[in-house]
């Protein structure tokens, strides 16, 4: 956060493209975040925000993709930036979980 008047409205546009820049770099792969309109819902004024990570190929060959998505706005009110930030994060878990498989897998 920049401002502590930035900090009550939680991350902004900014920090998202900082955290993109450093998941980026942590994880490589290609990183997109897309902004949808939900199947079914044409009558609805809601948008789906999906943000993706895909990676390089596994030994298998293989590329896995990891994804979070969410329903926007949503009910408790959170701003856009706020909402593809914390998707962001699921899906670094994602990342996160998969690297402590693989390493309990090679210790066998």
């Amino acid at each position: 956060m920049r401002s502590s008047e930035a900090s009550f409205r939680g991350p902004g546009w900014g920090d998202v493209r900082d955290y993109l820049a450093a998941l980026s770099e942590r994880w490589g792969g290609r990183w997109v975040c897309s902004i949808r309109v939900p199947a079914g819902t044409t009558a609805k004024r809601e948008l789906w925000i999906v943000c993706e990570r895909f990676g390089v190929p596994d030994k298998s060959g293989v590329e896995k993709a990891r994804r979070a998505g969410h329903r926007y706005p949503t009910s408790d009110g959170v701003s856009m930036p706020a909402l593809m930030h914390g998707m962001l994060a699921d899906v670094e878990r994602q990342l996160q979980d998969d690297e402590g498989v693989a390493e309990r897998q090679a210790a066998f």
